[in-house]
């Protein structure tokens, strides 16, 4: 069986696989090698956590507003329940008619593409597309 040694990149002697130091000129022989990492796995994680963490607070802040928007709205129906009942509601003016809602989002999809053959004929064209929603 073969001793496996490491070649000197100073003097080009040998040296056994172990050595710090080259035997002939002293050269540091764990120089040259890669460094060994600790294990990387939280460094990854790290990375792969910001967008779950955007996420969780995007949905934090979402579920707040809309527990905002529900006592905003139990305020306003208690407001009305406790007026008094000989009061007559009164009828929005002409000009200040709610208008109906409109969609929140609006995602456009514009495609375009081109096709071409072996005898130069080409056929190009282009679409849209429009989704709308409400939240």
């Amino acid at each position: 069986m073969s001793d496996v040694q490491r070649i000197c990149p100073q003097c080009g002697g040998a040296s056994p696989l172990q050595a710090q130091h080259c035997p002939h000129c002293g050269y540091d022989l764990q120089l040259g090698l890669p460094i060994e990492r600790a294990n990387t796995l939280p460094a990854t994680l790290s990375k792969a956590a910001v967008p779950v963490l955007l996420g969780a607070a995007s949905l934090a802040l979402r579920v707040g507003w809309k527990m905002i928007q529900g006592r905003m709205f139990q305020a306003t129906t208690q407001a009305v329940a406790q007026r008094a009942p000989d009061q007559p509601i009164q009828p929005r003016p002409a000009d200040q008619e709610v208008q109906p809602r409109r969609p929140r989002r609006t995602i456009r999809i514009r495609s375009t593409w081109a096709v071409g053959d072996a005898r130069g004929r080409w056929q190009q064209g282009s679409s849209e597309h429009i989704i709308e929603f409400d939240d």
